[in-house]
């Protein structure tokens, strides 16, 4: 299910929706797996929420509401945008399910995903008769997909899973951006800096965790 859910549907559904979303939109849609991972995480592992996180994810549903209301689709919304809400749900579900393995050896969970969820992304895109990219192209991907979900930002999310439960974790890897990418360069593209600001976030947590200044 960790494989399924996190690695291949909810890619296989961004991929289509992004296709019909205004970048700007999608990026502010996608906190919405923060809303998604804690509502499981309360309903599956009765994880507490205090006032403040309950009020700053009410916030967040109504964003994603209101960026997704459009009055010419059918019933009001648009199909695209409930697309990336719908992938946000499938990544709320991996994250929940990660709980479950967190506590062992997280390199190792990390690298079963990634060549499961690859290989079966692979065989679809070449049934669609997707073509390979040149190598330079796919060497980026490899270094933002290091950095990023799938890579270092899986393994330390795999380590603060441990100790402050799906709902936290997931709510502070969706606020990553604002802060921790314009520190990182502002002249470098959110596509480069989103990555490395999401598990460099998630490190920090961690740490704070265990007690390391």
């Amino acid at each position: 299910m960790v494989v399924s859910s996190g690695g291949v549907l909810a890619p296989i559904v961004l991929i289509v929706s992004l296709a019909h979303t205004p970048a700007a939109t999608a990026a502010l849609l996608l906190n919405f797996e923060a809303v998604a991972t804690a509502i499981i995480a309360v309903m599956w592992y009765r994880e507490p929420i205090g006032r403040r996180m309950g009020g700053a994810l009410s916030l967040i549903t109504l964003s994603c509401i209101i960026l997704s209301w459009n009055p010419d689709q059918v019933f009001g919304f648009s199909i695209a945008a409930l697309g990336i809400l719908l992938t946000c749900t499938f990544w709320g579900l991996d994250n929940n399910f990660s709980k479950m393995i967190s506590a062992k050896d997280p390199i190792p969970i990390v690298m079963i995903k990634g060549l499961g969820a690859g290989t079966v992304t692979f065989f679809i895109a070449r049934a669609l008769g997707e073509s390979i990219p040149p190598p330079e192209t796919c060497c980026v991907a490899m270094i933002i997909g290091f950095l990023g979900y799938g890579g270092l930002m899986s393994v330390f999310f795999l380590m603060a899973l441990r100790g402050i439960g799906s709902a936290r974790t997931g709510a502070l890897v969706s606020t990553s951006g604002t802060t921790t990418r314009t520190a990182l360069t502002p002249t470098t593209s959110t596509a480069m800096t989103a990555p490395a600001a999401q598990s460099i976030d998630v490190f920090r947590e961690t740490k704070q965790m265990r007690g390391i200044p």
